[in-house]
């Protein structure tokens, strides 16, 4: 069974643990970050589908990361999170690097919005999948 990886980069303990909660709950196989610092690792070894990045952190701050993703030549889907008017402008820094940013998320948010929305980028997974695997008509 093919299970999509989340990775949370967020320096909340407690807004991470929601998301993996709520992300658990959509059928996304979890992995939190609090400290983004370890993220090359973490992401060479998990390697996921889908990042949820906050942008105001500490060390790695959120374009740092999104830095990192572009040189990896990352292939997963980015939900930009911040509590800012930065959400926007990393959103368009992301996608004028190549990534693929389905998006930003404010906060503080609700449960219900989040959960549809990963429900809906998991669904956009799979069915690029299926796309991928299903033979092309001649």
């Amino acid at each position: 069974m093919y299970e999509e990886r989340l990775l949370t980069i967020e320096d909340d303990p407690d807004i991470a643990a929601l998301i993996k909660k709520t992300a658990l709950e959509a059928g996304f196989q979890c992995m939190e970050l609090c400290n983004s610092s370890t993220l090359p690792a973490v992401y060479q070894r998990f390697k996921p589908d889908v990042i949820m990045l906050d942008i105001l952190m500490p060390e790695m701050d959120g374009f740092d990361v999104l830095h990192f993703l572009k040189q990896e030549q990352s292939t997963a889907q980015i939900l930009i999170l911040s509590g800012s008017e930065y959400g926007r402008m990393a959103e368009k820094i992301g996608q004028g690097m190549g990534l693929t940013i389905v998006g930003t998320m404010y906060k503080p948010f609700r449960v219900a919005e989040l959960r549809l929305t990963l429900q809906e980028i998991r669904h956009d997974l799979r069915e690029g999948s299926m796309r991928k695997s299903m033979p092309e008509a001649s």
